[in-house]
């Protein structure tokens, strides 16, 4: 991983943790907190770096990931509440 790379996941899951503060009960797909949590500069982020900070802030027990039924996977804050 380059430098750009390095801060770009940096940046990454900083946003999503402060997305998660300013509101703690929000649960998303990959797509949508490119979209939504991290705005237009998430647009542009490639999905590999996405899953890998999405993936680190699971293995850090700051996120949960949640598979439903039909396969799709959430990610939510790691806040104590069970369920998706």
């Amino acid at each position: 991983m380059d430098r750009r790379d390095g801060e770009l996941l940096a940046w990454v899951r900083a946003s999503v943790e402060a997305h998660l503060h300013a509101a703690p009960q929000a649960a998303d797909t990959l797509e949508g907190i490119a979209c939504f949590w991290l705005g237009r500069r998430g647009e542009g982020i490639p999905r590999a770096l996405l899953e890998r900070a999405l993936e680190e802030l699971v293995a850090e027990a700051r996120l949960v990931r949640c598979r439903l039924p039909d396969g799709t996977v959430l990610y939510r804050g790691a806040t104590g509440r069970s369920g998706p």
